[in-house]
C-alpha cells in the first residue's frame, strides 16, 4: 500500500501549511498538491526532492513502508 501522499499531508499539516503554500513553493497547483496527498499522483523525483527539503525528511522517510521494508512509489 502506498502511504506517499498521507505522509506528505501529515508532514504539511505538522508545519501548519496550506496546499496553496505548498504548491507555490513546488511550482504546481494545488489541485497538484491534492492529488499527491490522496495518492492518485506521485511526484517526480524532482519535486519530490524539494519536499524533502521543505519538510527536512530523507527520500527514505517519504517513500518507505516501514523502516527496513521494500519501498512503494
Amino acid at each position: 500500500m502506498n502511504h506517499l501522499g498521507e505522509r506528505i499531508k501529515k508532514l504539511r499539516l505538522k508545519k501548519e501549511m496550506t496546499q496553496e503554500e505548498l504548491a507555490v513553493q513546488l511550482n504546481v497547483t494545488k489541485a497538484t498538491i491534492s492529488l499527491y496527498e490522496n495518492n492518485k499522483r506521485v511526484p517526480p523525483l524532482e519535486k519530490l526532492l524539494i519536499i524533502t527539503d521543505i519538510f527536512e525528511v530523507t527520500v527514505d522517510d517519504l517513500v518507505k513502508e516501514k523502516e527496513n521494508d521494500y519501498y512503494y512509489l
